[in-house]
């Protein structure tokens, strides 16, 4: 369901977070299930229940480097940089190529966050994770508030999604990223790669951007209907 998108439509999430709850029911020691669900609950406005999930996940896996990194993304959710900034910096030097290259990029995105709130501004929380902005609720003091206050915005990490489809061909015209241009089920996906090198590939021994019409499998986190970032890439 995750793979099918599930985290962006509110009826589905709602089936999906029952499934989990059953899963962990019947295995509590499942640890997959609870880092799963955190974003699931976080989907549905429930950022700090998402957080206690997650820090379950890490607690009965504490080696596994993708719970570590979802729970810091559920820190970012709630909105704990300097938490998130402590798990990130040891994540950078993950043995899993995809989680240290993902870690460096919220690390970035923890500090930047840190020096927002440090500032007294406020963040706002968007994309995966609905969190009500904290202004005021009469219009004219919100009008105020706006001219006072610069609200900085800052993404919020979704689950991974995984299709598989056909490569069409790959933009390296912005080097040393990629654009990777993949049609799954009949619609087209545009995949950015930050930096080719630090990509992780499964059937390939490096990167080459003069793929085209093959069979692939990939593992991305969405930014936008028909985007997002490549984490892996496996040519079959």
């Amino acid at each position: 369901m995750s793979r099918e998108g599930t985290l962006g439509d509110p009826n589905k999430v709602a089936e999906m977070t029952k499934e989990l709850e059953t899963t962990i029911a019947l295995d509590p020691s499942f640890a997959d299930a609870y880092s799963l669900l955190g974003f699931a609950y976080a989907a549905q406005g429930k950022p700090e229940t998402g957080l206690q999930v997650a820090q379950k996940a890490v607690a009965l896996s504490p080696r596994n480097d993708g719970y570590a990194f979802n729970l810091a993304q559920m820190y970012l959710n709630n909105r704990k940089p300097e938490d998130a900034i402590v798990l990130l910096q040891s994540l950078r030097n993950s043995q899993q190529t995809s989680v240290a290259v993902h870690a460096q990029q919220a690390l970035e995105e923890a500090q930047e966050m840190k020096q927002v709130m440090d500032a007294g501004r406020p963040v706002v929380i968007n994309n995966a994770v609905r969190i009500e902005a904290e202004h005021p609720a009469d219009p004219q003091a919100q009008g105020e508030a706006a001219a006072q206050t610069e609200v900085k915005t800052l993404p919020a990490q979704s689950a991974p999604k995984f299709v598989k489809g056909k490569l069409v061909n790959v933009d390296c015209t912005a080097s040393p990223g990629a654009m990777v241009n993949v049609t799954a089920s009949g619609k087209p996906l545009k995949l950015h790669v930050r930096d080719t090198t630090h990509v992780l590939l499964m059937g390939a021994d490096s990167f080459s951007c003069k793929w085209s019409e093959l069979k692939v499998a990939v593992n991305y986190r969405e930014t936008s209907d028909g985007a997002g970032e490549l984490i892996s890439i496996e040519l079959q």
